[in-house]
């Protein structure tokens, strides 16, 4: 009964799960977590305008080193650009439009390396591959509707949920693109945006939310500008 109702397209879809090398990386043309990060030669690290500590690299996105699909989610003028996109550990602020840096090709001679701070939560892991698995939707709106309709045991469901997730490789609970994982129902920001990443503590993201929160990623485009918002919900 449980896959036939994963059948549906509407609630299952692929993401890209990380594999993960834990290393400070100074390299410009990878995506990453956390640690050192590129800036302009000359520009000083940026600092969240809540508590004025210094904000770390949450996501480094070297946008020809995505897969296809999620390559395809921004506009044909930006992918041979480089993302950094920060994060303030310290306020850790919910429903955040985030700061994030664009470099293009012709920026990439004068980017310098700054190292993350001393106190940092956000352990440096650079992508090295990524693992292509369904995931599933069983906490959007959309699906309680579904579900309602169904008839279906609910404690088989989440023991079979239970198991799908236990059997990812790792335990991997961070992916790009797929379908968000709410921890406290759906929450998705104002007009059109996409799923860049879900993010958890796993094996390639050492940061938790909360107590065993969730986090996702948007991005939505203005006038062909990728912005990235941060929604995070504790478990």
């Amino acid at each position: 009964m449980v896959d036939t109702f994963y059948s549906n397209s509407l609630f299952c879809k692929t993401g890209f799960f990380p594999q993960c090398e834990r290393l400070d990386s100074q390299n410009i043309k990878c995506c990453k977590f956390g640690g050192s990060f590129p800036v302009l030669r000359g520009s000083e690290a940026p600092v969240c305008e809540i508590c004025g500590n210094q904000l770390e690299l949450l996501l480094q996105v070297y946008v020809p080193a995505l897969p296809d699909t999620i390559l395809s989610l921004f506009p044909e003028s930006k992918r041979e650009n480089l993302y950094t996109i920060f994060y303030c550990t310290d306020c850790m602020e919910s429903n955040q439009n985030l700061v994030s840096f664009e470099y293009t090709p012709d920026d990439f001679d004068e980017l310098v390396f700054v190292r993350p701070k001393a106190d940092s939560k956000v352990e440096s892991s650079e992508f090295s591959m990524f693992e292509e698995l369904l995931t599933y939707d069983d906490t959007s709106n959309s699906f309680h509707e579904a579900f309602s309709s169904c008839n279906m045991d609910g404690y088989e469901f989440e023991t079979h949920m239970r198991q799908l997730r236990d059997s990812m490789p790792n335990g991997a609970k961070t992916f790009l693109g797929g379908m968000p994982r709410y921890e406290q129902g759906e929450q998705i920001p104002e007009g059109e945006c996409v799923l860049l990443a879900n993010i958890e503590d796993d094996c390639s993201f050492s940061m938790m939310w909360g107590d065993a929160g969730s986090a996702q990623l948007w991005m939505k485009l203005i006038d062909e500008q990728p912005k990235f918002i941060l929604i995070w919900e504790s478990g």
